[in-house]
């Protein structure tokens, strides 16, 4: 007996290296006193916040992707 057909598995979503490298310009631009995650780190973030068993509200991590410790922006800077 043949073994079961199954479908080939689509290519998972990402961003294109163009938009890695726009993102990464972005961070790049976060000013001091602020530490942004580097690229390898949010990534990890990322798939941690989205992986819980319950939506976290963007309030409570948003803040840790343009600082490490959650502080707040400078003002005039446009974190969004």
């Amino acid at each position: 007996m043949a073994p079961p057909q199954t479908a080939p598995l689509a290519a998972a979503p990402g961003l294109s290296d163009d938009e890695l490298e726009a993102l990464h310009a972005l961070l790049d631009k976060v000013p001091d006193p602020c530490q942004p995650l580097d690229m390898s780190a949010l990534d990890g973030f990322l798939c941690g916040v989205l992986l819980q068993p319950r939506r976290v509200p963007e309030a409570h991590w948003l803040a840790h992707v343009h600082d490490v410790e959650g502080g707040p922006v400078p003002k005039g800077f446009a974190a969004g």
